[in-house]
């Protein structure tokens, strides 16, 4: 076995980076605590959560985690939504289900549900351009008041995190 010492790695085309496959190239992280509240059965944007990302490399991976402080509510007995991750106006890896989230209580007159939900993605950069990402919500059903909240009243964060990774 051999041992290699080096001070500095220059990459060998201005710009151009260092790439180790299988190996971190960037990081990004998004917090935000901006509440956002939605009676729709359609997709809507969850306030706070759009930011952009660029990939260094166009062949290389982005592992993105999403991680939200999501409450489902409803005057009846059953409090159900969804959270997608949208990446430039497309829904990435949908549930194709609004009842994704939350849950059924017999014998209740009211239902609200407070959970952290996390969901990974591992898709293709595809290119060096600026990505809007960014995450939508539903309630799966509006009436008896249902509705489907991110970041309660201010008092709870979400995020989300993207790991570019080597190829």
């Amino acid at each position: 076995m051999s041992t290699l010492f080096v001070d500095t790695i220059n990459e060998k085309t201005s710009g151009n980076g260092v790439a180790i496959p299988g190996h971190v190239i960037q990081f990004a992280h998004h917090k935000w605590s901006t509440a956002s509240t939605s009676t729709s059965t359609s997709l809507s944007d969850v306030s706070g959560s759009s930011f952009t990302f660029t990939a260094k490399q166009a062949n290389s991976k982005l592992y993105i985690l999403t991680d939200a402080s999501i409450t489902q509510t409803r005057t009846s007995t059953n409090a159900f939504g969804r959270y997608e991750l949208n990446i430039d106006g497309s829904v990435i890896e949908g549930s194709g289900a609004g009842y994704e989230l939350g849950m059924t209580v017999g014998g209740s007159s009211s239902t609200n549900l407070y959970q952290r939900a996390a969901k990974s993605y591992f898709i293709d950069a595809s290119n060096t351009s600026a990505k809007t990402i960014k995450l939508q919500f539903a309630t799966d059903n509006n009436a008896d008041a249902g509705q489907i909240r991110i970041n309660v009243g201010g008092y709870f964060y979400s995020a989300i995190m993207v790991m570019e990774i080597a190829q």
